[in-house]
């Protein structure tokens, strides 16, 4: 099985290739003045039986309504069940751990149902993971969603090896924009 977390958020001092942060550059970015981490979460891969499942993670912090403007102003222009919660949880958890030690987080999940919202908070709380609050939404209601929709069906081209996505996806894994887990 294989996970890959992506975080998108950019920078004009960043200094990978493709003029996008780090992991832990955007890492820093999103915790830099934040009391808050927003975290936005979908998933793909349920239909491959285990053998494939990404989660991706856009991040937001202190410049989360400057980025959802931004994102709306680029999505006007371009016009565009509990099993598998298991995986994203630990995707997240892993993430948080890692990075956000000791900030509390929001937590938005694509089409995480009212039950299922609870098991993933009382999930994090077992990992040790502060939650502010869990929410499930649907990705037409959040520009973030959208975003990280949009980030799980582009790592899932590149690693099903899709020759239009493979050389964007390598690049994004080698410059550290995508943080790719086996």
């Amino acid at each position: 099985m294989k996970t890959t977390k992506t975080d998108p958020t950019s920078s004009s001092s960043a200094k990978s290739s493709a003029g996008l942060p780090s992991f832990a550059e955007a890492s820093e970015m999103a915790r830099r003045g934040a009391r808050k981490i927003y975290c936005y979460v979908d998933e793909t891969g349920q239909d491959t039986n285990g053998d494939l499942f990404i989660v991706a993670i856009v991040l937001a912090g202190a410049q989360k309504d400057q980025m959802e403007k931004k994102l709306l102003e680029i999505e006007n222009k371009s016009a565009k069940g509990i099993r598998k919660w298991q995986k994203s949880i630990i995707a997240l958890a892993e993430l948080m751990l890692s990075s956000f030690k000791e900030q509390k987080i929001s937590v938005t999940i694509d089409a995480l149902t009212k039950n299922q919202r609870k098991i993933v908070a009382v999930e994090l709380r077992h990992f040790g993971i502060m939650t502010d609050v869990v929410r499930g939404k649907r990705d037409e209601s959040s520009a973030f969603l959208r975003l990280a929709d949009a980030l799980a069906g582009f790592a899932r081209d590149g690693v099903e090896n899709q020759k239009e996505y493979k050389n964007i996806f390598n690049r994004a894994v080698k410059d550290e924009i995508i943080k790719k887990i086996e």
